[in-house]
């Protein structure tokens, strides 16, 4: 299972995430209506009627807190949670309180986006809660708010950060890399110039979420997910935009698996 926590303005984001981990293979995927956290409410359209108008195989919740939903769900099997795509920073105190909520428990979890930013002037608490199935993906921007003495140089700030931490740092650029701990830092530099543009970023944090729903650790599950989603961007080719990448998933998956010369 993946739980996706919605924006109340960047509805997109949040619908991207979900999708794109529904593809990557998580059973079930439920996004959480920020309708029930924030006190901004919506001048013209409700956030909750977007989120259940975009797919029908994504279930949407306005009714429960994000936090009494993971405690409900953990009796079903392991859920994953998405954090930050769409957030917004308008109520930092209350995306804070959500997020270590979160990682009190112990919970897998993927944070990107404004999960990483609404820390940016008190970094150590995230710091000092997170665990080894969290996993932080920023682009060079978020990162350096986070670690401001580290530098952005790929594999080496990486590697830097994660020794500093217990979670997987996913540090997104033309080479994105991936550490943990001690370990030496993965880079992947298979990535094209079409996945910068707005929203793969969203991709990649769903599909993370996905691989790691079915059992897979954070680290291998970043990996796995980072490579996938180059390769998706490189199969599709120039006028990629990041809606096209979850529908490209299930093919690179197929051909991983051995499917492709049943499907033709």
């Amino acid at each position: 299972m993946v739980t996706v926590l919605g924006g109340m303005e960047m509805t997109g984001a949040a619908c991207l995430a979900a999708h794109a981990a529904s593809r990557a293979g998580a059973g079930l995927v439920t996004i959480i209506s920020p309708t029930f956290h924030y006190r901004k409410k919506p001048e013209s359209i409700d956030p909750t009627a977007i989120y259940r108008g975009f797919k029908p195989h994504i279930i949407v919740r306005n009714g429960t807190s994000l936090l009494d939903f993971m405690k409900q769900s953990e009796a079903k099997g392991r859920n994953v949670c998405v954090i930050g795509p769409g957030l917004g920073q308008d109520e930092p105190q209350v995306s804070r309180a959500l997020i270590l909520g979160v990682l009190a428990r112990k919970t897998p979890v993927v944070l990107d986006a404004d999960a990483l930013n609404v820390f940016q002037s008190v970094p150590h608490e995230l710091l000092q809660a997170l665990h080894e199935q969290a996993v932080l993906t920023p682009h060079r921007g978020e990162f350096k708010r986070l670690f401001p003495n580290i530098g952005t140089k790929g594999a080496d700030a990486a590697q830097r950060a994660a020794r500093e931490m217990l979670a997987t740092m996913v540090l997104k650029g033309p080479k994105t890399a991936i550490a943990l701990g001690e370990r030496e830092a993965v880079v992947n530099d298979k990535a094209p110039p079409t996945l910068a543009t707005a929203g793969t970023g969203d991709v990649l944090a769903g599909m993370i979420a996905g691989l790691m729903a079915q059992g897979m650790s954070g680290f291998d599950a970043s990996c796995a997910a980072v490579w996938i989603h180059a390769r998706a961007a490189s199969a599709f080719g120039p006028g990629l935009i990041s809606a096209d990448l979850p529908d490209l998933v299930p093919r690179i998956l197929q051909d991983l698996l051995g499917f492709g010369e049943q499907l033709g």
